[in-house]
């Protein structure tokens, strides 16, 4: 037998009346280490003493009081529950400020990249129409714009014959 096993009788006969067969383990125990014998005797002689003992006497309301120390306990475990939840909560408020800023950061972003998209697109709008400006006539056209502007102020009943002849 181990000491574990030997404690564990030790253990059994503070609670009860050991079988024979437990009695014979520990006596055997005790002849092979006779240090053990002085704290075997005391064990068993106190076990006696208090088992004359009288019953300790319980209040009337000893009930209702251990309801109330039940309440309490699970009063304090609700608390310490919502103050962890608080906790948590505080805990992830910086992150929710540093999240909320990186969004914000991310949409100024894509804001300041729509932006130099638009402007892009308007001027590659531009550049189109004042490629397709660069295709009228140029200022050699203009050069006899006083003459075809007096055409246009000749009166209206001229001689279609005589303007078609030189053709």
């Amino acid at each position: 037998m181990n000491e574990g096993e030997f404690n564990r009788l030790l253990e059994a006969a503070r609670r009860r009346r050991l079988t024979a067969e437990e009695e014979a383990s520990a006596r055997a125990y005790l002849l092979e280490r006779p240090e053990a014998q002085a704290v075997w005797d005391d064990e068993l002689a106190l076990s006696q003493l208090l088992g004359h003992l009288p019953p300790a006497p319980v209040p009337s309301n000893f009930t209702a009081r251990v309801l109330q120390a039940v309440a309490r306990e699970e009063h304090a475990v609700a608390a310490g529950a919502h103050a962890r939840w608080r906790a948590w909560l505080r805990a992830w408020t910086p992150l929710k400020a540093a999240a909320a800023a990186s969004v914000a950061v991310f949409v100024a972003l894509l804001a300041y990249q729509q932006n130099r998209l638009s402007a892009r697109t308007e001027l590659a709008r531009n550049l189109a129409t004042f490629s397709q400006a660069a295709l009228v006539p140029g200022v050699e056209v203009l050069q006899d714009f006083d003459a075809i502007r007096l055409l246009s102020q000749l009166p209206q009943d001229v001689d279609v014959e005589l303007t078609a002849a030189p053709q």
